[in-house]
């Protein structure tokens, strides 16, 4: 029987031919990926902000709250992108913005595929009453406005960023649920996860080690698509004045900028680029990570 497990698990005399195959379909993912151009400019872009917010305090060439030139001063060699209506550099600001943005996309999404997963897991698992009662929370989560619900939750505990990603974090894992729900109806009874169980695996086994990986494409592409989500939300509400006060975000600048956008156009459009950029490039990489885990794609090539 251990030998019939090692073997069935890919780590016996025949593992080499699992890797072998995974390592091929990677391949193959990577060359449709190449392929689409729009994807591999997102990717350029999306890594290019995340750099810039990883390295803003040596990349921006002042401290974004640092008054350094005049009020409204228009783009110049000393200033690329102006200053603002405090005498602020725009430029500093964007960059700093980008670790603002890239800090709620990824870590809000990060929380809600871990709740996704677990509920979405346990429900398509074990179906019965607990899938009915986990899929009407789920439905609740669903229906409930996103925006205003976390407006009043800011309101109430306060702006912080961390605070904020949890809020984000905590009403978008709904989605993420449902489809890892589907995949496990689908999965739970494939040959595989039926010897698995015939050879004693768990619960906790078939669900994470068997068939949880096998959802997991489905997954990563929903994440992606909800990253763009997270940063329009916390953008949002930065506008409205609900955001962090003690770091700069691009919905702070657009608000702080929305009463002299005639006179000063710079301090309107940059932040705004970069929001419509970093959504943009987001967007374009899940479509190429689609087409990288997409197996009939892989199956035509």
């Amino acid at each position: 029987m251990r030998r019939a497990q090692a073997d069935f698990s890919g780590t016996g005399n025949d593992g080499a031919r699992p890797r072998s195959r995974r390592l091929g379909n990677l391949r193959d993912g990577w060359g449709r990926f190449r392929q689409h151009r729009l994807a591999l400019a997102g990717l350029v872009v999306f890594v290019a902000f995340t750099l810039a917010g990883l390295v803003a305090p040596l990349l921006a060439p002042y401290s974004p709250f640092e008054l350094i030139g005049q009020r409204l001063e228009p783009p110049s060699s000393a200033h690329l992108f102006g200053t603002d209506h405090l005498g602020r550099d725009v430029l500093s600001g964007v960059i700093h913005g980008a670790r603002t943005s890239v800090q709620v996309g990824l870590l809000s999404t990060l929380l809600s595929v871990v709740l996704g997963v677990l509920v979405g897991a346990v429900a398509g698992y074990y179906g019965g009453r607990l899938d009915d009662l986990l899929m009407r929370v789920t439905e609740v989560f669903q229906v409930l406005p996103r925006f205003f619900l976390a407006l009043v939750i800011v309101a109430i505990f306060g702006a912080s960023l961390w605070g904020m990603i949890f809020v984000i974090g905590i009403l978008s894992w709904a989605e993420i649920a449902r489809l890892v729900r589907s995949e496990f109806l689908t999965l739970r009874e494939r040959p595989f996860v039926v010897a698995a169980r015939a050879y004693g695996a768990g619960d906790l086994q078939l669900m994470f080690r068997e068939i949880l990986p096998n959802a997991l494409t489905a997954v990563v592409v929903a994440a992606s698509l909800q990253v763009p989500s997270a940063i329009i939300l916390e953008a949002g509400l930065s506008f409205i004045g609900a955001g962090d006060p003690s770091v700069m975000s691009w919905g702070r600048m657009l608000n702080n900028a929305q009463q002299y956008m005639r006179q000063a156009w710079w301090t309107a459009l940059f932040p705004g680029l970069a929001i419509s950029l970093m959504a943009m490039s987001i967007a374009l990489l899940a479509d190429g990570i689609n087409d990288f885990f997409n197996p009939r794609l892989r199956q035509k090539g």
